[in-house]
């Protein structure tokens, strides 16, 4: 399939998914029968776009031969990820169950659909549930293809937090613990639980402005953060190499970065708290999940990979917009602020991956169309 082609297919199927999500938010009686089917019709698709995909991804190979790798019990492999063993559990058994290096796609897109089908219908009646999906195919799927196991750490900490929100430290632990075993780097998810407990408090008001406030001058604090980190926190010493290799490159050029971006923060913060106001939400939860996501961001200035980094905070972003639309008085206003948000991750996803080709996503071909063409050959 050409990039063209392979374009339209990916806007095809998150058009089905948004549209099934659509129906579904709008639907006032869930069985569970019914809200299968809607799983079905809202998962299905992108299940089956991310599951049978055939060398889509940076790191697509790399992950066929640790399935593989794992199952024949390379020590090598082993060895590598001995860290995160529910990772080398799970490549082993989708390997054994299909028969094949390429099996690991397809169970690794069911689990982590399913997962975040059920961390976003947590919020499927707070939130406008298309524009959750639509933030969600446009700015993290793409990625997702590409960094498997740190994805589908990334998701069960999002479905973790329903447990932050209802005050239940020990399943929000396992969570973690779970995520955790996939992939190190989501111990930061343990922030998460006492900045909640601070910011829920009414009367903590010095609290919430100090944790804001950290959050919003994290970025400036960077080179120190970085650091601690490869000094002080172990788990990160795979990142070693990066942290080294760059920092003392372009501290003075990220000096000037972080500072720039908390400027600009500035600016756009006036007209998005007026916002949250208007819109009757907990603002300081959000903007603490908002910041860190922003901030953490900002790590791919100092470290190739430091993106991946925000991935955990991203869904601050994207709840702030879910709760922010619906919530708005006048009709004129969601309208514009819907066709802006659409146009933006329209631009986003083709800008990034289709044009620049981030993570490797294009062309598509599925596996199905590899082993008809091997048969070909041989028949030939």
């Amino acid at each position: 399939m050409n990039h063209l082609g392979s374009y339209i297919l990916y806007l095809s199927v998150f058009a089905v998914s948004i549209l099934g999500s659509w129906c579904y938010s709008r639907d006032q009686k869930i069985s569970f029968r019914k809200k299968f089917l809607y799983f079905v019709l809202i998962a299905g698709p992108v299940i089956l776009l991310q599951g049978l995909r055939y060398n889509v991804g940076t790191d697509y190979q790399s992950y066929a031969e640790l399935s593989e790798g794992f199952a024949l019990g390379d020590a090598e492999c082993i060895s590598r990820f001995e860290k995160e063993p529910l990772f080398i559990l799970f490549s082993k058994t989708a390997y054994l169950v299909g028969q094949s290096r390429y099996f690991f796609f397809l169970a690794d897109a069911v689990v982590m659909n399913t997962i975040l089908f059920l961390a976003f219908d947590y919020y499927r009646k707070e939130v406008s549930l298309p524009l959750l999906y639509l933030l969600y195919y446009s700015w993290c799927f793409g990625y997702f293809l590409n960094i498997e196991r740190q994805g589908l750490a990334v998701i069960i900490l999002w479905f973790s937090i329903r447990y932050v929100k209802e005050r239940k430290p020990i399943r929000f632990l396992l969570c973690i613990c779970l995520a955790f075993l996939f992939h190190n780097t989501s111990v930061v998810g343990l922030i998460l639980y006492p900045a909640y407990w601070f910011l829920s408090k009414k009367d903590t008001r010095v609290m919430k402005f100090l944790l804001i406030t950290i959050s919003f001058f994290v970025p400036a604090l960077f080179g120190v953060s970085i650091a601690f980190l490869q000094n002080y926190v172990p788990i990160f010493s795979k990142y070693v190499s990066y942290l080294t290799q760059v920092l003392q490159i372009k501290i003075e050029a990220n000096w000037v970065l972080n500072w720039t971006y908390m400027v600009c923060v500035s600016i756009v913060l006036v007209p998005f708290l007026r916002m949250l106001r208007q819109s009757e939400v907990g603002m300081e939860w959000l903007l603490f999940l908002c910041f860190w996501q922003l901030s953490s961001y900002l790590l791919s200035a100092y470290i190739s990979s430091g993106y991946r980094m925000a991935f955990y905070f991203e869904i601050g972003i994207m709840l702030c917009y879910a709760y922010i639309v619906p919530r708005l008085k006048s009709r004129f206003n969601r309208v514009a602020l819907n066709s802006f948000i659409l146009g933006a991750c329209l631009f986003h996803f083709t800008y990034k991956f289709y044009i620049r080709g981030k993570a490797e996503i294009f062309p598509y071909q599925t596996v199905l169309s590899v082993i008809r063409n091997v048969q070909k050959y041989f028949a030939v």
